[in-house]
Parts: C-alpha cells; structure tokens; sequence
C-alpha cells in the first residue's frame, strides 16, 4: 500500500515515477524499554529521481498510508529513498 501511495503523491506533486519503481521492507524485532517491540523499515527505490524529491513523496506516503495510519504509535517505521 506504501506504493501505491507513493504513486498517488507523484501524481499529486506532479512527480512521475519511474517504470521500475519499487519499495521494499526489511522487518526486525528490537529491544524497546518494555521488552522488544516490531520494526519496519521501507526503502523506496526511485531511480532517476533527485533524492530529496523521493524521500520527500516515500515522506507523504508514510503519512497517509492506511497500513501506516494503523500502525503508527505501535511499530517504529523507519521510512527512506535509496
């Protein structure tokens, strides 16, 4: 879902994606001061575009994502452009 929002923040700021756009995730359990809790880690790959523009729009997504929305306060995500 991150991508997809992603896609609707290019069309917003009339960014185009490329065509091999993609985002990725790596999961862990980490220690919290309560025991461990979940973390997630997207990184989004969108190559040809400046890197601030993409961490700006994987920025936006993040927030409007329903998934991330759900999970806020509960996971730690760690949100970024490579």
């Amino acid at each position: 879902m991150l991508y997809e929002g992603t896609k609707a923040c290019g069309l917003i700021k009339k960014v185009k994606l490329p065509d091999d756009a993609s985002i990725n995730a790596s999961v862990d359990i980490d220690p919290i001061p309560q025991g461990f809790g979940i973390v997630v880690k997207p990184s989004a790959a969108l190559t040809g575009l400046y890197r601030n523009v993409a961490q700006d729009l994987i920025g936006i997504a993040h927030q409007v994502c329903r998934y991330s929305n759900a999970t806020r306060r509960n996971i730690e995500a760690d949100v970024t452009a490579v």
